[in-house]
């Protein structure tokens, strides 16, 4: 531009002289602009040229790596620069001329690199080095010490959370290991409990039978003496009492122990309602009270022992705490369940005390005026069967007026009777089984002098034996009417088996039944399924007479040799 100035050729002096100012304005700022960009960024910026020699650079990166004042300006060679850092250590052991060729060798061959720095003083540089297209090289620097910092802070919290991690999951271990043999513990001393009071259990009711045997009859003979005959009644009463919480524990234990199994089967509620109307009539009419029992023709679904329990415990409520008036237990549908209440005209329950009253060992205020006393597990008990076999029970009570409790059971509509069932005939009078002719087997001396001296008062002769050989050797030589046997014999056979060898010699039409102190449902099972009804101990004697009774009507088949 200046050759075709000076020759007055295209554009004039001032013309070229004010675009080259123009020019040299538009590369000053784009120089400023450039340095001020280079200033402002947080990271430390060199550039070195193809020659490698430092020709630009910014204030961080002379912050960051710690050049002393005056010591890098534009075309130093970078290798002065690298000796520097290497004299003092910065990067890393070994020969610092070997360190400043390496580096050099790197930078010449147009490498690119990024890797992490830690100086002296603690700090964590991130380098980060690019070459150029036309020879050269960029590198820049940024302070990552925080970063590091909380790198290190969380593999710190990372490793002590695994550690607290591994001393929580090792303390759990410990823990459950602790469990697990508390668990055991407990399971064994639960099974050794379920073992003692089934073991126990015919021990304790044994004596209790043979002293409520013994309260019957002295109540039998006493009738022409007042001052006796209320002496008995207390004796009596005290017994029932000593009975009715030993069921309740031997139930709790049963329960706890997690052994009772429902056995749900299909039945017709008649038939447990009036069992249960034989065994609570006496009581009632002893003590002035309505009892009755509405029919029904209803076939439920339900374990038929248990059932039965539940409906006893109400009875038994309803008759301890009403003064005056009756019991009623009746029979309502429920859509496809049946409602069977016990209803009463005792003192009646407050809405307070509604929901306490299925608790363990929880007795409302109000007393029996019978003098009774319980242990509070009636409701308990029923709470439990109940939930055990799925059933719902019912509460409806008016303070003053009355009470309803009562159990929903599935009704049986295929199996519905189609005709009324048959209420059996009340008990006969004790006089009406004068001659009947009884054998009792039992290896508890007590027992049957117990069973000699109550039916000895409705003029029955009892045959006591003491084993099964004593009982077979009876059979054959005395005429007999009725087979009635404990269940535990302990010689060989239980009652069941001997039962059947006797029905075996004399007939099957020979009456008999099972007489036992074990009430769990295995033994109940065994005796239905053998056909021989079953009495509980301690005996009820109106359930005996009762039984007594039913025998004396039925019809006897002898076989080709028996005796009558």
């Amino acid at each position: 531009m200046l050759t075709h100035a000076l020759k007055r050729k295209g554009l004039s002096l001032d013309e070229v002289a004010e675009m080259l100012d123009e020019t040299s304005q538009e590369l000053r700022f784009s120089r400023q602009l450039l340095q001020a960009a280079m200033e402002n960024v947080t990271q430390g910026v060199s550039v070195v040229d193809a020659e490698m020699r430092i020709v630009a650079w910014n204030r961080r990166y002379l912050e960051l790596v710690g050049y002393p004042e005056g010591m890098v300006w534009v075309g130093r060679p970078v290798a002065e620069l690298i000796r520097f850092n290497a004299e003092l250590g910065e990067l890393g052991p070994g020969d610092p001329e070997a360190l400043v060729q390496k580096r050099l060798a790197h930078m010449r061959a147009g490498s690119a690199y990024n890797y992490q720095r830690t100086r002296r003083s603690g700090r964590v540089y991130s380098i980060h080095g690019q070459p150029m297209s036309g020879g050269g090289y960029v590198a820049t620097y940024t302070d990552i010490t925080e970063f590091k910092l909380a790198e290190q802070a969380l593999l710190e919290a990372k490793q002590g959370l695994e550690e607290r991690v591994e001393q929580r999951t090792h303390e759990l271990s410990q823990a459950l290991e602790a469990q697990r043999a508390a668990k055991q513990l407990a399971e064994m001393a639960n099974a050794s409990k379920t073992r003692f009071v089934a073991a126990a259990s015919h021990d304790l009711l044994q004596p209790l039978n043979a002293a409520r045997l013994f309260a019957s009859a002295l109540e039998s003979r006493a009738r022409a003496h007042p001052e006796l005959r209320e002496l008995a009644a207390r004796i009596d009463g005290s017994m029932r009492a000593a009975e009715e919480l030993l069921n309740d524990l031997l139930d709790i234990a049963r329960l706890d122990s997690g052994a009772l199994r429902p056995e749900i089967t299909s039945f017709p509620i008649a038939d447990l309602l009036e069992d249960l109307r034989r065994q609570y009539a006496p009581l009632a009419s002893a003590r002035a009270l309505r009892l009755a029992i509405v029919d029904c023709r209803e076939v439920v679904r339900s374990d038929r022992v248990l059932l039965r329990r539940i409906i006893q415990n109400y009875l038994s409520n309803a008759l301890r705490y009403t003064e005056r008036g009756g019991v009623v237990v009746g029979c309502r549908r429920r859509g496809e369940e049946l409602e069977i209440a016990v209803y009463d005209t005792g003192p009646g329950v407050a809405d307070h005390e509604r929901k306490r009253i299925y608790a363990e060992f929880s007795r409302l205020d109000q007393g029996s005026p019978w003098g009774e006393k319980g242990l509070g597990l009636g409701l308990s008990i029923c709470d439990r069967l109940a939930r055990l076999m799925r059933h719902r029970l019912t509460l409806d009570s008016h303070p003053g007026r009355g009470s309803l409790f009562g159990v929903r059971v599935p009704r049986d509509s295929a199996a519905r009777r189609t005709q009324r069932t048959q209420a059996a005939p009340p008990p006969m009078d004790p006089t009406g089984l004068r001659g009947l002719r009884v054998l009792c087997v039992d290896n508890d001396g007590p027992i049957l002098d117990g069973m000699e001296a109550l039916l000895g008062t409705w003029g029955v002769p009892v045959l006591k034996a003491r084993s099964c050989s004593d009982a077979v050797r009876i059979a054959a030589e005395e005429d007999i009417d009725v087979a009635l046997a404990d269940y535990h014999l302990g010689d060989g056979l239980d009652g069941i088996a001997l039962l059947k060898q006797l029905q075996e010699a004399h007939g099957a039409g020979l009456p008999a039944a099972l007489i036992t102190a074990d009430h769990g449902p295995e033994v109940a099972l065994l005796a239905r399924s053998a056909g021989f009804p079953l009495l509980y101990k301690p005996l009820r004697p109106a359930a005996l007479r009762a039984l007594l009774g039913a025998f004396r009507r039925r019809p006897r088949k002898l076989s080709a040799g028996g005796n009558r």
